[in-house]
């Protein structure tokens, strides 16, 4: 069992008039990674993002798989991504994220989960370790604009409206992350 964090600082543009001041985004990670074998780790720990507007800190629980220069990780609600080892200091991985308006968890005995996602990305890119334990990082890609996208854990209500166009994106950023 082990500790890890993360911060990053960057940039996140769909191109749409080149990449301003509001396009600048940060994050912060904080997970507890627990070895479940010998290629499996839980991940269970939170998240200040900008992704979800209304909720900076967001909790975070997943799965890690590993195999050979492979790694691929689901971190829900975020995150689906396959990374590989080109080397020691480049990884390159694809993947899809979610970003929304609004996350929100009441916890009674059964609690619900309301989810409300602005976008969906799909997009490829890569890692590049400068120091030990610093990286930049570039991503390009496509997003998919859903208008709402609720999900509720008491029922099985579910709506989706798609209004956004689709588009390009780009993000890149540098990184400082702890193990």
């Amino acid at each position: 069992t082990a500790l890890h964090g993360q911060a990053i600082i960057g940039a996140y543009s769909n191109l749409d008039g080149g990449i301003g001041s509001d396009d600048m985004q940060y994050m912060g990670k904080a997970v507890v990674i627990h070895n479940w074998r010998t290629n499996f780790q839980w991940v269970l720990g939170f998240a200040l993002s900008e992704d979800f507007d209304d909720n900076e800190f967001i909790p975070l629980a997943g799965l890690r798989a590993f195999h050979r220069k492979w790694h691929f990780n689901v971190t829900l609600p975020v995150e689906a991504r396959a990374t590989y080892a080109w080397n020691n200091n480049l990884n390159l991985f694809f993947g899809g994220w979610l970003s929304g308006a609004q996350y929100h968890i009441e916890s009674d005995t059964a609690g619900d989960l309301d989810l409300q996602v602005r976008d969906t990305r799909v997009g490829v890119g890569g890692d590049y370790w400068i120091m030990p334990d610093v990286r930049l990082t570039l991503e390009a890609g496509a997003y998919i604009g859903n208008d709402a996208f609720e999900l509720k854990l008491d029922g099985v209500d579910g709506t989706r409206e798609e209004d956004l166009e689709n588009a390009a994106y780009i993000r890149f950023g540098i990184g400082v992350q702890t193990n």
